[in-house]
């Protein structure tokens, strides 16, 4: 997902990171993925974290916020 862009796999590893968080009796009130760089994001096209974070939060009845956050500091990988 991260690396080769198959985007298909971020609705598919997040089923069991949905369920875990429902069996674990968690009851967060936002889901916040953590935002990538912008010359990441530029180079990826997406957000690995947003892709996993957003069925996640739909399967648990969770907030969703990708704006929630910002990102002023490139980190190296």
């Amino acid at each position: 997902l991260k690396y080769y862009g198959d985007m298909t796999l971020g609705e598919i590893l997040a089923r069991p990171m949905a369920s875990i968080i429902l069996e674990s009796g968690w009851n967060p009130d936002l889901l916040v993925p953590v935002p990538l760089g912008a010359a990441h994001q530029s180079q990826r096209g997406y957000n690995q974290a947003a892709l996993l974070g957003r069925p996640v939060a739909l399967a648990n009845g969770i907030k969703y916020s990708s704006r929630a956050l910002h990102k002023v500091r490139e980190t190296l990988t």
